[in-house]
This record gives C-alpha cells, structure tokens and sequence, in this order.
C-alpha cells in the first residue's frame, strides 16, 4: 500500500511537470513569468548588451533576500532562451522535491507524509501563486532539516551554505531557519566546544538581513497594519489555514473560474480545504497534549530535538496571527510563517495513524484534480489575455475586482493567466521592454 502511494505521487507530479515545462508555451504560475521577465533584464545588466534597459534598470546596490531565481534564470540566460532558463529552473525546483520527500519515504517508509508534503509544499498555494524564490526557501529549509537529522549534529558544512541559499531565497523562512538553527545550537551538549565556530557561520547571512532591513524600513516604514475588525480578522487567518488544503481552482485568461460549470465540485473542494485545515488543527492540538504532558518526545520523529521544535513553531504562529494584510509591502506575510510552521510539522513531527490516513485521503483525491485541471488548461487557446494585467494596468485591487465580477468562485482561486502578457513577450526573439511590477527584487528602477 505504502508503495502504491508512493508511486501515485511522483506519477502524479511528472504529468504536472510535463505539462507545465512541455505542453504550456511557458510555465502558467501566477508570479513566474514575471520572475522569467525580471531574469532576462538582470541577463542584460549584467552583460550590459541593452543600452535600452540599462537606461531604465538598475541592479540593487544591497542584498536582496528575493533574488535567488531572478539571479539563476539571469545566468542561464548566456546559455539558453528566456523561456528555457525558466523551465529549467522549475525543473530544478521539481526534482529537488521529488528527492528530498522519496528519501524521506525510503529512510521512514512513510508515503503518507510524502503525499503530504507534495500536496502542502511542493504544490501549495505558494507554488501557483509563482512564488518561487519562496517555494526554493522552503526546500533549502527542508534539506537542512533532513541532513541535519540524519547526522544528529550540528554541522557548519551544512548550516553556512544553507544560510546563504535561504537568505537570498526568502526573508521569512531564513529567520525562521535562524531561530531554529541558533535553539539547536545553544541547547546541544554534542556541540559544546564548537558552540561559537557554528554560531559563526551563521554570521555572513546575519549581517546581510540586517543590511537588508535596515534599507526595508527607510522604505516602508512601521509595520502596515491590516484594519480588520475582530471578525474579519478571524475569517482571514481561517481562509489562510484553509488554503493550505490540497483544492485549488483556477481563473481561465477570460476572468472566468474553471469549475464554473461544475459548481458541486467546487463546493466539494470547498468544504475539502477547510477539514483538511481542522484536521491539521486536531493534529497540533495532539501535538500542544503531549507538550502539556510532558511527554513532546512521543510526537516528534528521531533525533529531532524538542526546545528547536516547540519554540520555533511557537513564534512561526504567532507571526501568523499578527502580521497584518500588507506587512513591508508583503502581501500577506503572516502565510509565509504558516506555510514554514507546517513543512516543520510535517517534517519533525509525527501525526497520528487515523489522521494521517484522513489527510492523505484528501490530499489524493484534489492533487488527482488538479492534475486534470492543469492537462486540460495546457489545452488553452492563448491567443488573448483579456484580463491578463498589462503593464498599464498596476492597481492590483481593480484588477482582482473586475476578474472576480464575472465569477460566483471567489476563494481557493489562482490567477495563473496574469503574467501571459510577460511570457509572450519572453517568446519573442526582441521582447519589448515592459515595467516591472514586483519591487523585492534584484532589479530595480532607476
């Protein structure tokens, strides 16, 4: 049974993966091509082979945690087409989960936790919303996790560069990994004499976030505040769990819900999404007893030290529930430490058997749509992107407003059509030269 589930989900994610690198002209995730875009402009300031776009783009004189992909997909850009590096970097991405969750079935033999994990990370909201310096955040997170339990020990090898590939993947999850990691160190007898040197290695990547910060604050200023009442709020922090369920519907490039003819299904899907998040919460209300009891031991996996674990998740939600709509300019932050509080969980923590089978029950069947979801919109004719947002059309709000007027579907949605206008540009031999929209990244205007 365990190798049957196995199976089914990396079956399940090479159809996605060939459908997204082979049958689409360009990958459709929401943010991605915008990232490709951004990739091409760092390609040509770097090379200084655009006199055009050195006219009008600047490559940011501070470290800039979102720049991972932009960076890579740059540098692939003296080998292949824009559109090239960006698959090729997406592959990266995909064969680097597939690794990492079949080595945890081969060490545990637990297929249940990698159809979780492929369901809750690699394909999360995070993915097709494009986010995919964030989404590399969450892997180079796990991989530390993952080595780092095997050796049960600390390891400047391994904590120094994964410091580095998390801090210039994303802000978030790399102070995350900080906490975690400098708990690890202060509260290990293992690593008694070497406590300072490892504390050391952690130093290149601090100063960089503090370099970092202290030019985010001169931009933004304090913390933007969500203005929600007490209800709202509530309601927002629970659609932000629940989307972290395994249903996810999509917007076609006409502004029209994919399921729209399938309402029934999408309200399936609906409910789906929301037991998937009680189900999660009954699982840390498991893991909150044992802690109570003093018995943490029992839920976690082995080698997995308890204080790291317990107090790392601890402020992972607390930053959840108090991060605002709009923190630093970043779109509902409070996710970002969500999403990283869950890959801890399911990789640190075990869930207990009729939970676990519950989840991964759900899980199976909403991956098992989204595949033909995704098989069926590669079939799209995309000859027209009319509510794609162009580069004269940046307020966000409006945009979202006019999409979702010609749609009863509402929530779980994925607007994954809205960068079309920035792959058919990338197609082109000589793209045009389009403004950039997302501002947390290696290029900036001048």
């Amino acid at each position: 049974m365990h190798k049957t589930i196995a199976t089914f989900t990396l079956a399940l994610t090479l159809v996605l993966v060939v459908c997204l690198l082979v049958v689409q002209p360009f990958p459709l995730l929401h943010d991605f091509p915008e990232w490709m875009y951004q990739g091409w402009l760092f390609h040509h300031l770097m090379g200084g082979t655009s006199e055009a776009i050195s006219q009008q783009y600047v490559i940011a004189d501070y470290p800039v945690p979102n720049s991972l992909s932009q960076v890579v997909m740059g540098g692939l850009n003296f080998l292949v087409t824009p559109v090239a590096a960006g698959r090729i970097w997406l592959l990266c991405y995909f064969a680097l989960a597939a690794a990492l969750w079949w080595h945890l079935y081969r060490r545990h033999g637990d297929s249940l936790q990698q159809l979780l994990l492929t369901s809750v990370i690699t394909l999360g909201p995070g993915f097709w919303n494009g986010y995919i310096n964030f989404q590399f955040a969450l892997l180079w997170f796990a991989l530390y996790l993952v080595l780092d339990a095997r050796r049960g020990s600390r390891s400047l090898a391994l904590i120094l560069p994964c410091s580095a590939l998390l801090f210039f993947s994303h802000a978030a999850v790399y102070l995350v990994f900080l906490l975690y990691v400098v708990l690890q160190i202060l509260v290990d007898p293992a690593v008694v004499r070497r406590k300072m040197m490892l504390l050391a290695g952690l130093l290149p990547s601090v100063v960089l976030i503090g370099w970092y910060s202290v030019v985010l604050i001169s931009s933004y200023g304090a913390r933007q505040g969500s203005g929600m009442g007490l209800t709202e709020w509530v309601q927002y922090k629970a659609y932000t769990l629940a989307k972290q369920g395994p249903f996810h519907n999509f917007i076609l490039h006409n502004g029209e819900s994919f399921l729209d003819k399938f309402d029934l299904f999408y309200k399936a899907g609906f409910v789906a999404n929301f037991l998937f998040a009680a189900l999660l919460g009954l699982w840390l209300l498991v893991i909150a007893w044992d802690l109570v009891r003093g018995k943490m031991q029992h839920s976690l996996r082995q080698n997995i030290p308890v204080l790291p674990v317990v107090l790392t998740l601890l402020v992972c939600f607390a930053m959840y529930l108090v991060s605002g709509s709009n923190t630093f300019g970043v779109v509902n932050l409070g996710e970002r430490f969500l999403i990283a509080a869950l890959l801890i969980v399911l990789l640190c923590c075990k869930c207990p058997p009729l939970l676990q089978r519950s989840l991964g029950a759900i899980a199976s069947v909403f991956m098992l749509y989204t595949i033909v979801a995704i098989t069926l919109l590669s079939g799209e004719k995309m000859q027209q992107y009319t509510v794609a947002r162009s580069s004269d059309n940046v307020d966000l709000t409006s945009y979202v407003d006019d999409i979702y007027a010609s749609s009863r579907h509402q929530y779980f949605n994925h607007r994954i059509f809205i960068y079309a206008d920035r792959g058919l540009q990338l197609q082109k031999s000589e793209p045009e030269i389009i403004p950039i929209d997302l501002a947390t990244s290696v290029v900036h205007f001048r």
